[in-house]
């Protein structure tokens, strides 16, 4: 019982903290704890166990080593992005894998990943999966129908399906497009060419 009183009183001092969205990020907002009884005990400890609990106060550093940065982050959820800057800067063909399953995207350059960061697809299996190219790409780009920004598009189809920067929450939520953070959005975008093959699988 002391355990659980502990657990509530830090989980009061934790909420002091502001939590607001990042680059696109969704904000995270956590549900009230259960009521404490001797019923529901199991029911708050899988509260403070929850990744949603965990994501809220990840470490936000980032490792250079992939590996490691999969190992410390709360994994796939982690909204951090992952870069290496040799693999960012070096030539040879470039390849972008959209996991919805993951709610992740890779970038590989030379068949090695260059960049995982975190996307938001379309709810509903609203993204259809397939082998895409890069077909356009545009800074300033408005929704022919929702009539909304979506800078940074990158045209992966000519009904509309897309990659850009926007609102990334841990679960698809988009109308069919690929939301990315812009701390991995514009990179990405400066490091495709069209006819960038993608894969959405």
């Amino acid at each position: 019982m002391r355990a659980l009183s502990t657990a509530l009183a830090l989980h009061a001092a934790l909420m002091l903290a502001a939590c607001t969205g990042v680059d696109g990020h969704a904000k995270v907002t956590l549900n009230t704890p259960p009521q404490l009884s001797g019923q529901n005990a199991q029911a708050v400890a899988a509260y403070y166990n929850s990744p949603e609990f965990k994501l809220r106060y990840e470490d936000p550093r980032v490792p250079d080593d992939y590996d490691e940065f999969k190992r410390v982050s709360i994994y796939p959820l982690t909204y951090k992005v992952w870069k290496s800057s040799a693999l960012m800067k070096a030539a040879g063909p470039r390849r972008v894998l959209i996991d919805l399953q993951l709610q992740r995207g890779f970038l590989y350059v030379n068949d090695e990943i260059a960049m995982d960061f975190p996307v938001c697809s379309g709810k509903e299996d609203g993204t259809p999966r397939g082998s895409y190219t890069v077909l356009e790409k545009q800074v300033h780009h408005v929704s022919n129908l929702y009539g909304v920004s979506m800078p940074y598009f990158m045209r992966l189809s000519n009904d509309g399906i897309g990659m850009h920067v926007g609102y990334v929450g841990r679960e698809p939520l988009s109308h069919g497009c690929i939301r990315i953070p812009r701390n991995a959005c514009v990179p990405l975008y400066n490091n495709i060419p069209n006819g960038t093959p993608v894969d959405v699988q």
